[in-house]
């Protein structure tokens, strides 16, 4: 199976290719005055806002902060489109089943994470979109 690899914060995830619509890189995202935690703002993409999210707030509850310069990786999530905000995409790779381990117990990461790879010595976390966008709490 195809996954992109993003870095957020600390760590690494895997986002399964067929749901990434696109990548921005500097993407330009405005804040929303009393929106959810989690949620960066919105993006405009190309005439359609699109709400964007943090992953790392979401994924380890800590805010990544005001940033100028974010990626925004576009997921497919229930028809509509999702950015998710995150430091940078390391790349595309192939991850076979055997490669695959168990969610490690009292990582933090067990409702979000489907499996995980070790990447030269660093664990990649599968990540579950719809789990991490159902961390906000809202309807999106």
């Amino acid at each position: 199976m195809s996954w992109c690899v993003i870095k957020s914060g600390d760590r690494l995830y895997g986002i399964e290719v067929d749901r990434v619509l696109e990548v921005l890189r500097n993407a330009a995202i405005e804040g929303v005055p009393v929106s959810p935690s989690g949620v960066a703002g919105l993006l405009n993409l190309r005439g359609q806002l699109v709400v964007a999210l943090d992953v790392q707030q979401l994924a380890e509850g800590v805010s990544a902060g005001d940033r100028e310069r974010v990626v925004a990786v576009v997921v497919s999530y229930g028809g509509e489109s999702v950015a998710l905000c995150v430091d940078s995409v390391i790349d595309v790779r192939e991850i076979s089943h055997e490669e695959l381990a168990p969610i490690p117990s009292g990582s933090g990461v067990e409702d979000i994470g489907r499996m995980v790879t070790i990447d030269s010595e660093r664990m990649v976390i599968g990540l579950d979109v719809d789990a991490l966008i159902k961390r906000v709490g809202c309807v999106l």
